[in-house]
């Protein structure tokens, strides 16, 4: 009981801190798309002047709308790599926190697996003895049920966590591609 107690608390302190974290992700997400709105709008003014005549008015507004978009897009992308970073800290941190429920789950499977191994040591005639009454003996199977009740919990929530985990991680290795491939087209752009 004292170890679900600790496990609800840790949870909702958590959630509160990936709340955080994930309305950071979701208000650059939402700067991006302005962003993307204000490109969209220099790609159509850039178009509108293409097919204008051809003056020098004209022309200063297609290399004003230009540099306007490019300014644009390095802003955005800019805001893409900050988004990705912030993805990338948060999946670091749900993986520690499976790291550290994976361990506390392996010291409780190793704690029943004592009890069990203690409990298949006695006799049946030790525990009929060591036993005052019947339901003495009763509640004394009971025990040996439940600590094995518990032992299969603790081993199917530590296969939950394990894939979990691996799927983070897996998630993590492609944040991180992700990032890479955006900063190499930052650089690229930053060269134009």
């Amino acid at each position: 009981t004292v170890l679900v107690v600790v496990l609800i608390y840790m949870f909702f302190v958590d959630s509160s801190v990936d709340a955080a974290v994930q309305d950071e992700i979701n208000q650059r997400q939402k700067q991006i798309e302005e962003l993307q709105k204000q490109i969209e709008a220099y790609t159509r003014q850039l178009e509108t002047s293409q097919h204008g005549s051809r003056t020098l008015e004209n022309e200063i507004k297609q290399l004003n709308a230009k540099i306007g978009q490019i300014t644009v897009e390095i802003k955005s992308l800019e805001l893409s790599i900050k988004k990705t970073g912030l993805e990338i800290n948060e999946t670091e941190g749900e993986i520690y926190k499976s790291e550290e429920e994976i361990a506390k789950h392996k010291n409780a499977l190793g704690q029943y697996l004592n009890i069990a191994y203690q409990n298949d040591r006695k006799t049946l005639a030790e525990i009929l003895l060591h036993n005052e009454n019947l339901s003495d003996f009763f509640n004394y199977l009971n025990s040996i049920e439940n600590t094995q009740d518990n032992l299969k919990l603790t081993i199917k929530s530590i296969k939950t966590l394990k894939d979990n985990l691996e799927k983070r991680q897996e998630e993590l290795e492609n944040k991180k591609v992700d990032l890479e491939h955006l900063k190499s087209i930052q650089e690229v752009q930053k060269r134009s």
